[in-house]
């Protein structure tokens, strides 16, 4: 089973305790960033459990999802995710066939305890 992971006061903790991982995990806006490429969204995200393989130095706590599809990329650290995310907001441009379009929105927001 994947380790469970928390963020409290900007720092990654490691939370044993699934009732208190529960609750920060339903109550917390996990998201780092959301970009609307229409017709594509891309969204970034803190995952709160570990889903490397074969990462032993650092969880893997972060993720990027381009949806529609199956595109998305995992991180070991924040600012890992962020630039995944630019990149993959480029990417999604390019494969939308609009570059230097206008994107039709930009949501960056920090999470409730992020």
């Amino acid at each position: 089973m994947s380790e469970k992971y928390i963020i409290d006061e900007g720092k990654v903790i490691k939370c044993d305790n699934v009732v208190i991982w529960a609750k920060w995990y339903e109550d917390t806006d996990r998201r780092v960033a959301t970009t609307i490429v229409a017709p594509f969204q891309v969204v970034t995200f803190f995952t709160a459990l570990d889903m490397g393989k074969g990462f032993p130095d650092a969880p893997t706590l972060w993720e990027t999802m381009v949806t529609p599809g199956d595109d998305s990329e995992r991180y070991t650290s924040l600012e890992d995710a962020k630039a995944g995310h630019a990149r993959w907001v480029d990417k999604t441009l390019a494969k939308a066939r609009i570059k230097n379009a206008k994107v039709e929105a930009v949501v960056q927001e920090e999470g409730k305890k992020l």
